[in-house]
């Protein structure tokens, strides 16, 4: 049959079963194969019964390309094993553990459709098995609407044009837009955080006064987009640009490390904070809560069992930063003393604004 009108197909065929079906790692999916289910599966697919020698020359040939090309480091990557072929896992091949955060990832994250998860599946039975669907984690999240996945694609491709963009920007209220403002904006990026897309540009109108980009970047919730709003039918002569990749990725960092919930300040600030309580392990918890949310910068004092906690942060002073400072001082049977003046007493300032004062 090895000269047969069916045998480039047949090699074909056992690329892909071996490639899909047959899993490299031992987790409850299917991870080997007997040369009868070979031939059972090659007669179901092609409608021809193959022998064992054919079948077993055309693995060779498998094995021949898959190391011709790099895909695999040994010389053979399908290998006879007792009475059953088993594979290697490819160089370049995603693993189990990575396969399953991918999906893990996609299902949580609103502005992919679920669906992808299950092409992904598909696409990788090997690393997944049957039942997996069912163990990925459980997505929570509303999907985005067709118009913002546009409104995305749309921002992207100003972003690798260089060309810039206008769109309406206003709040979220009623289920609609308002108080819109029309923004005349050089895009440089996307940033994703707490569970919003944001884009990073460069307001025009801003530039023009000031001359300097870095005082001019600004960031826009995609949600508060008017998706139907903008135009890019601008001159690219209009869009503004940094003098180089590398001043551009500095100042990006420099934007995405000075900032707390998406509000970014171009200076921060070492801020010392101590907490005091009775019970360890409510004073861990409160400690636990900020620093989830603001990491630390540095540890001076870690006594938690003698009821003390000494520590600062390097965060920028944003008006997010005294919101995760109440949620600290909130906690029962928790005391807080926050030990740079300047934000001490913008706290303290604020709370007197809360109660009226």
């Amino acid at each position: 049959m090895s000269n047969s009108e069916f045998s480039k197909l047949k090699i074909l065929y056992l690329y892909e079963y071996f490639l899909k079906e047959i899993s490299p790692y031992d987790e409850g999916v299917k991870s080997s194969c007997t040369m009868v289910e070979l031939k059972a599966y090659l007669e179901a697919c092609i409608g021809k019964e193959f022998d064992r020698k054919s079948i077993s020359a055309d693995i060779s040939k498998i094995n021949e390309y898959m190391f011709r090309q790099a895909y695999y480091h040994n010389d053979e990557w399908i290998y006879i094993e007792g009475k059953s072929y088993r594979r290697g896992e490819l160089k370049k091949e995603i693993s189990i553990d990575e396969a399953r955060l991918l999906v893990d990832a996609i299902s949580t994250v609103s502005f992919v459709d679920s669906n992808l998860c299950d092409k992904l599946i598909k696409m990788s039975p090997t690393s997944f098995g049957n039942d997996y669907k069912n163990a990925r984690l459980y997505s929570r999240n509303q999907k985005q609407s067709r118009n913002t996945t546009l409104l995305l694609n749309n921002i992207r491709r100003c972003i690798q044009e260089e060309s810039p963009l206008s769109f309406d920007y206003g709040y979220n209220f009623g289920g609609s837009i308002v108080e819109k403002s029309r923004k005349f904006v050089s895009p440089i990026a996307l940033d994703w955080t707490n569970n919003k897309y944001y884009l990073i540009a460069i307001d025009n109108d801003v530039y023009k006064k000031s001359g300097e980009i870095k005082s001019s970047i600004r960031r826009y919730r995609i949600d508060r987009i008017g998706a139907n709003s903008t135009k890019t039918d601008y001159k690219k002569k209009d869009y503004i640009r940094f003098e180089s990749a590398r001043e551009r990725e500095n100042t990006l960092k420099n934007l995405l490390e000075n900032s707390i919930d998406a509000y970014s300040s171009e200076n921060t600030k070492i801020i010392f904070i101590t907490l005091t309580g009775n019970d360890p392990k409510k004073l861990l918890q409160a400690f636990s809560t900020f620093t989830d949310e603001i990491p630390i910068n540095q540890f001076i004092s870690d006594s938690y069992r003698k009821g003390e906690i000494k520590f600062n942060i390097k965060a920028a002073n944003t008006p997010t930063l005294y919101n995760h400072l109440f949620m600290l001082s909130n906690f029962e049977d928790i005391n807080m003393y926050i030990e740079t003046d300047e934000i001490r007493q913008e706290f303290y300032r604020r709370l007197k604004k809360a109660l009226g004062d």
